[in-house]
């Protein structure tokens, strides 16, 4: 899984890397995500949903496996299996956006 800590210059924050194109995935509407069969282990690939993306993995259709799921849908299934408490994650994302909002605020001034 492409992911990787970026630095802002104030912190890290985690972001996911294109696999096929390597730049950051910025919006979880524009990833896809994909199984991909590498040495008999299933590998979770994220690409943007890009015709251009897509295009380098479909050279290995073979294998890649029958799944395209939204990033959405990858971060339910992973939370359900982990039994992660969805309020705290609430919690911490309003505490990072208040963050982030007050940086954006302090940069303006």
């Amino acid at each position: 899984m492409p992911l990787v800590a970026r630095d802002t210059g104030q912190g890290h924050r985690p972001a996911i890397v294109c696999d096929a194109c390597g730049k950051d995935i910025t919006r979880a509407s524009d990833c896809s995500c994909v199984w991909f069969d590498q040495d008999g282990l299933s590998v979770l690939r994220f690409l943007h949903s890009s015709a251009r993306c897509a295009r380098i993995f479909e050279q290995h259709e073979e294998q890649v496996l029958p799944s395209n799921l939204s990033l959405t849908a990858i971060l339910g299934d992973l939370g359900s299996s982990m039994a992660i408490d969805w309020d705290a994650v609430i919690a911490q994302t309003a505490v990072v956006k208040r963050s982030l909002d007050s940086t954006h605020d302090d940069e303006e001034a």
